[in-house]
């Protein structure tokens, strides 16, 4: 409710957090989204369909929902991260989600892993103009590889 009464056009939020479905969150987010602040949602890290959380299963306009991969190294380039919720819809993207330093509670740094460290990236490129299709995560489960987003 926040975001939709003072956010405004090309704001970005990001929602790295989740839980089980529920309609209430995702008119929530929907509605704020009509506001024109783009939304990058966590896909989950249950490794199942994120079509059943939220906010990962609302869709529309100005709402990006986001599974994770790894970077990797040689032939484990772009490799979906096998905790990563999954679905087409609603992942529109897929972002490095896997050994991500960070900043950490209490102060200092962390390396972990989560679509909570994939979604921010898709909002920094949101920020930057828009999310291009970078090409497709390899061993997607649900068999329809989601997009690479890259600036």
């Amino acid at each position: 409710d926040h975001v939709a009464a003072n956010g405004s056009n090309n704001d970005v939020a990001n929602m790295s957090l989740g839980g089980g479905f529920s309609q209430a969150i995702n008119d929530a987010v929907i509605a704020a989204a009509g506001t024109g602040v783009k939304f990058a949602l966590a896909a989950g890290n249950e490794s199942t369909d994120a079509g059943t959380k939220s906010p990962a299963s609302a869709n529309g306009p100005n709402i990006y929902t986001i599974s994770a991969m790894s970077q990797g190294e040689g032939d484990n380039v772009d490799n979906w991260a096998s905790f990563s919720n999954y679905g087409n819809p609603p992942v529109d993207f897929c972002e490095p989600g896997v050994a991500i330093k960070s900043t950490w509670k209490g102060g200092g740094y962390n390396t972990i892993s989560g679509t909570s460290m994939a979604s921010p990236h898709a909002c920094g490129l949101l920020l930057l103009g828009g999310i291009s299709n970078g090409g497709t995560v390899n061993g997607d489960p649900d068999g329809n590889a989601d997009i690479i987003g890259i600036k």
